[in-house]
């Protein structure tokens, strides 16, 4: 899947989210931003897909099914391969959030609910920093 990338340079957003309502709201708000999307709703997969896509910008809620978006976030700051993507935490949890460890770090952490506004903003430095990195 990587290699089809090249061929189609549009940053890639990967949102991890099992709610499709909040899931369709992230998916519109990171396509008027500039990036592609692909969303994903089972826990399970996300660490899979992430190294099978490499996405420029992943946006994960930190209550999943199968797999809680805690451990996804440690396991990406973790591996090497994965360790540079940037992650915004999108979650109603504050709780959750300031119990995150020195490992599970994310580059920005929008609460639930949450303006278009806001998001579409936050979104659009992370296109930057994706459409004027070294391919």
């Amino acid at each position: 899947m990587v290699a089809a990338r090249v061929l189609n340079p549009q940053p890639l957003a990967l949102v991890i989210e099992d709610n499709d309502d909040i899931a369709d709201i992230i998916g519109e708000v990171l396509k008027s931003a500039g990036f592609e999307v692909e969303v994903l709703q089972d826990g399970r997969l996300a660490l899979l897909r992430i190294l099978d896509l490499l996405p420029d910008l992943i946006v994960l809620d930190l209550h999943l099914p199968l797999a809680d978006g805690v451990e996804i976030l440690h396991d990406i700051r973790a591996d090497k391969r994965m360790a540079h993507i940037p992650v915004i935490v999108a979650t109603a949890d504050t709780h959750k959030v300031d119990m995150l460890g020195p490992r599970e770090q994310p580059n920005h952490v929008i609460i639930k609910p949450f303006g278009f506004r806001h998001l579409c903003d936050v979104a659009k430095r992370y296109y930057a920093d994706a459409v004027s990195a070294p391919v």
